[in-house]
């Protein structure tokens, strides 16, 4: 493992200790519960979500969101964020999310997204976006910001330019996860 000589600061954490901590499930995902610190649920039908409305993220090019998760299937997932909280989407919109994936087993694995949200400066509501005949835990999401929010040493800010479509930095390990 490469460790990291660059702190990470956790601006914002949800470990679900103290039950859904504001997030919300919509009806395509079932049996919906938090227990031991893990929201959990079935999702049955095409667009199952989990919404967070009420933030208040100072968004910056340094910043990734870790999903602590594990699935029964593997699949694809959107994380969508905005600053916006009315219109026809509820202030969503598709110009607003990232894709990843998610994999597989029955261990706990962190999911690393690269938002590059920078240009919304705010973010007030988070959606995470899972896929259809999946069981699935949620340990904890987490928006951490490396660097603790320096500009770093190019003093230019990361871009999906710099090639970095299907890949991520991970804050803790330093290096990049293709």
């Amino acid at each position: 493992m490469i460790t990291s000589a660059v702190a990470a600061a956790v601006v914002a954490v949800w470990t679900f200790d103290g039950g859904n901590e504001g997030w919300s499930a919509n009806s395509h995902i079932t049996n919906v519960v938090v227990r031991d610190g893990k929201f959990q649920g079935r999702t049955v039908d095409w667009d199952p979500m989990l919404v967070r409305r009420g933030l208040d993220l100072r968004a910056t090019p340094w910043q990734v969101v870790v999903v602590r998760m594990r699935s029964s299937l593997a699949g694809p997932g959107q994380l969508y964020w905005t600053g916006e909280t009315t219109g026809k989407h509820g202030g969503f919109d598709p110009h607003k999310a990232t894709s990843f994936e998610i994999p597989a087993g029955g261990e706990f694995r962190e999911i690393v997204i690269v938002p590059f949200w920078q240009g919304e400066r705010t973010i007030r509501q988070l959606r995470l976006d899972l896929f259809a005949g999946t069981d699935f835990q949620i340990d904890s999401i987490r928006v951490v910001e490396w660097g603790g929010g320096a500009a770093p040493r190019s003093g230019r800010s990361p871009s999906p330019a710099d090639g970095l479509a299907g890949r991520a930095y991970h804050p803790d390990v330093g290096t990049c996860l293709a």
